[in-house]
């Protein structure tokens, strides 16, 4: 889901604003299971072409990504957030959603897990609120009737 600061960004054709949006839903997402930001990211950038400016800038090849896996780190991680503020390209971004996956799954406390609900299970959710609240409304209703009976 695209927040509606972000989209409203883009209506406004805030390249600076959506690029830094990106970063911070990253950023407050890395724990989350549904973390889909890569279709997200294209989403945006799509929206964007509409508006007839580009998501993504030219890879300036100041900044080398490293495919040594064991040196990526939480450190690496937020340093190629940082350039990303530099040279919005999308590798940079696809480098660090590759080192969120890959300290997620190596167990980095940073990056673990918080299990949330799937759509499926929010809805199974949603629905045993609404049976609880109409089963709660029938006794109260049930239990008014007879003392009003009583009270005959």
């Amino acid at each position: 889901m695209i927040e509606n600061y972000i989209l409203k960004a883009i209506s406004d054709k805030n390249i600076d604003l959506v690029r830094s949006s990106i970063i911070t839903e990253v950023n407050s997402n890395r724990k989350n299971e549904y973390n889909n930001i890569l279709s997200i990211v294209h989403f945006i950038g799509l929206k964007l072409n509409d508006e007839g400016l580009e998501l993504f800038d030219t890879e300036d090849g100041q900044y080398q990504i490293i495919d040594d896996r064991s040196k990526w780190t939480e450190d690496l991680w937020t340093e190629v957030k940082v350039e990303l503020g530099y040279n919005f390209s999308k590798e940079k971004i696809e480098f660090l959603i590759k080192i969120m996956e890959f300290l997620r799954k190596s167990g980095h406390p940073d990056f673990k897990l918080i299990p949330s609900s799937n759509p499926e299970n929010k809805d199974d959710s949603h629905l045993k609120t609404g049976i609880l609240v109409v089963g709660a409304s029938v006794i109260i209703i049930t239990i008014v009737v007879i003392i009003v009976n009583y009270l005959k």
